[in-house]
């Protein structure tokens, strides 16, 4: 598609494999009438950047977050995209007591394993990672 050159700021510039930027209906309409869409980067709609203190392992960040969502997530039978299926339900989490053992003292400190598990009487657990 041709764009005129005041629209080029309307892209992130982010492609897919096959090297092809996809836009959604809405923004092409827009880009078609040589308006700007709401939703662009040029509206300032883009993500933030992430501050460096917040690239947690995932493990990390489901420690220190407020609530556990708990959803299906499934496959569309067409073009692979995921949907939540059926309820989300968010459990509370009491973080305070994970927050007070922070930061450990380097006499404290060392590697332990931990094991984050659905129920604590299963057997597996979802994810297991080295501190």
């Amino acid at each position: 598609m041709n764009t005129p050159a005041n629209m080029s700021h309307c892209f992130t510039n982010f492609k897919s494999v096959q090297h092809i930027e996809w836009i959604c209906h809405t923004c092409l309409n827009a880009i078609k009438k040589q308006k700007t869409p709401r939703f662009s980067i040029a509206n300032k709609m883009g993500f933030p950047q992430r501050p460096k203190e917040l690239n947690l392992y995932p493990l990390e960040e489901r420690l220190l977050s407020l609530r556990i969502p708990f959803m299906q997530i499934r496959q569309l039978p067409r073009g692979g995209q995921l949907s939540v299926k059926g309820n989300v339900v968010n459990v509370p989490v009491e973080v305070q007591p994970t927050i007070n053992s922070l930061p450990h003292t380097l006499e404290k400190s060392g590697t332990i394993s931990v094991k984050l598990k659905k129920k604590s009487w299963h057997s597996k657990s979802v994810i297991l990672v080295k501190m």
